[in-house]
């Protein structure tokens, strides 16, 4: 009876758009008290939820530390809304912020047969009382008188001939240079680019903007400052591919540490909600994801600056000259 029940509902009984809210279980957090957060999304049956994953960090889940995930689960929604399913998540949280814990829109994706829509939370705020009571500044002691700890003139005086060392030292290296420098040389800098100097250069020229329509063009430059250093460093065609390709190969590379793929995983899904969602991230959301950006890259870069002696060293030894790991590791 169930199952005919089920054949004979048109596909379109569910015209409600994905609804997304998030929540914590307490009305404040305490520094370094667990509660647990919620997110729940209402949509239709026959599509599927994904969720952030735990270890996404401060870039989704802003100044909420997640321990772990504490429970997940479904219902149907019933015969107030035909063919609705309401999945949620609970993650279990804490905080070591100040007077407020600030939570940016949290993402969700809901994939139906082809299609994948990115969906996102409203943003909110939990107080974070202090854990000291009231009443404990009127027992402080008050602040005891700076103790004069006298200079003799043999200090100062060897001070003052260090300075002067330096300073003729300075100047001595500044002339040298220009002596020996040919006229119209281009420096290191100019002369020897790489991968990674040039996306420090896009990454120092962004400015992380306030909430409003500049997010949207603020992603779009970073995402592509990273989608490029990881095609000329690591011969990924990231610019061809989706984040979640993206982010697949990063963690499958054997040269990538998990941790900067990880980071790299939690900007482009916040990007991705900021250029296909109608999400504005607030300011600390998007300074959070600039700096997230520029340590996950200086990781990447710290990495394969490690191997590559170790490789080559091998490679000579082997007598062979073929294609290096990572061109390999890219190739399909």
């Amino acid at each position: 009876m169930l199952g005919a029940l089920l054949v004979g509902t048109p596909q379109a009984v569910w015209a409600q758009p994905v609804q997304v809210e998030a929540y914590l279980d307490a009305d404040s957090l305490r520094v370094g008290e667990r509660a647990t957060l919620w997110m729940v999304v209402e949509h239709s049956f026959q599509s599927q939820v994904s969720f952030p994953p735990p270890d996404a960090g401060p870039t989704l889940f802003g100044d909420l530390e997640v321990l772990g995930q504490a429970a997940s689960g479904h219902r149907y929604a019933g015969t107030a809304r035909p063919g609705g399913r309401v999945d949620s998540v609970g993650y279990a949280v804490t905080t070591f912020v100040l007077d407020e814990a600030r939570v940016p829109p949290l993402p969700t994706w809901v994939v139906a047969g082809e299609d994948t829509t990115i969906a996102g939370s409203r943003a909110f705020t939990v107080p974070v009382p202090s854990v000291l009571p009231s009443d404990t500044t009127t027992a402080m002691q008050p602040l005891m008188p700076p103790v004069d700890f006298p200079y003799g003139w043999r200090m100062w005086a060897a001070a003052g001939a260090l300075v002067a060392l330096l300073l003729a030292l300075g100047l001595w290296g500044y002339k040298r240079r220009d002596r020996w420098a040919p006229s119209g040389a281009s420096t290191d800098a100019d002369a020897h680019t790489t991968p990674y100097s040039n996306a420090q250069v896009a990454l120092d020229a962004l400015a992380a903007p306030a909430e409003g329509e500049a997010s949207k063009a603020f992603y779009i430059r970073l995402t592509d400052a990273v989608r490029t250093y990881l095609r000329n460093r690591l011969h990924l065609p990231a610019h061809e591919r989706t984040s979640a390709e993206v982010v697949r190969a990063l963690k499958q590379h054997p040269r990538v540490p998990q941790q900067a793929a990880g980071r790299i995983q939690a900007v482009l899904e916040l990007a991705d909600l900021a250029k296909f969602a109608d999400t504005r991230p607030d300011a600390a959301a998007n300074r959070t994801a600039l700096r997230e950006t520029k340590q996950a890259l200086e990781e990447i870069e710290q990495s394969l600056d490690e191997t590559t002696v170790a490789d080559e060293t091998n490679a000579a030894e082997a007598g062979e000259n073929g294609p290096s790991e990572a061109e390999s590791f890219a190739s399909p």
